[in-house]
């Protein structure tokens, strides 16, 4: 697992430092397009990005919004698939609470005791499954 981590982390080194060369294959007209949308910018009082679809991104978070998930801890298993497990509430200021259904996505057996007890061993010894 530690190792794992270590090759993803040069790997992304070595990205953002060639990323980040003179030269590099970048959009040459990003600036240009950075240009035209700076009437945008300033009326949105934050930067926007240009997308590939010739679109402007901008980032709008929501530091008021609360998403919350419910559910008994921990859900036992069996789960079957499809099965609703718990709920998802979102909450902002000024709006009633919407709850959205969370489903299982797979599903889940229950162990004997030496399957529960080989399962501890595993995650102690190589961590979470993958």
């Amino acid at each position: 697992m530690w190792l794992r981590k270590i090759v993803i982390a040069c790997l992304m080194a070595l990205m953002l430092t060639l990323i980040a060369l003179p030269g590099s294959a970048q959009d040459p007209q990003g600036d240009d397009k950075s240009a035209q949308w700076k009437s945008v910018q300033d009326a949105m009082g934050r930067p926007g990005k240009p997308q590939p679809d010739g679109t402007f991104k901008f980032a709008m978070p929501r530091k008021d919004m609360k998403v919350m998930a419910v559910y008994d801890k921990p859900i036992k298993a069996p789960v079957a698939m499809g099965q609703t497990v718990g709920k998802l509430v979102v909450t902002v200021p000024g709006l009633t609470p919407t709850e959205f259904p969370l489903v299982a996505a797979n599903g889940v057996e229950r162990l004997g005791a030496m399957g529960r007890v080989g399962a501890a061993l595993s995650y102690m010894v190589f961590g979470s499954k993958r």
